[in-house]
């Protein structure tokens, strides 16, 4: 990793604050500023999408909002709509699943058990 070309102020400070063992970090946030400005980094960018805003939610949040604030808003947006349909999904789901087993305990009375 090349630490001159990085973009942000929120990681240049944080670079300021890590000793050299713990470079790794730095070189996560790296890959944070990469991922705000549209670079890929093959399979494993969609862990990373799904991975560092769990990992490093505050370090996420300050990055993309410095490099890419108009994207990191659009994501939040996406990421609300998609939790409500997994929430209308899994409502949904649970009521077939009230019904099916409604239905299975008619079955079950309507051949003689109790």
């Amino acid at each position: 990793m090349t630490y001159t070309n990085i973009k942000s102020d929120f990681v240049k400070a944080e670079l300021k604050k890590t000793k050299w063992g713990n470079r790794n970090y730095v070189e996560d946030l790296m890959k944070i500023e990469g991922l705000a400005q549209g670079k890929t980094y093959g399979m494993v960018t969609g862990y990373m999408l799904n991975g560092f805003p769990n990992k490093y939610p505050k370090q996420w949040k300050e990055i993309w909002l410095e490099l890419n604030p108009k994207q990191y808003k659009k994501n939040l947006e996406y990421k609300k709509k998609e939790t409500e349909q997994e929430k209308k999904e899994d409502e949904k789901f649970r009521k077939e699943e009230k019904l099916e087993l409604k239905r299975d305990k008619e079955a079950w009375k309507k051949m003689g058990g109790t």
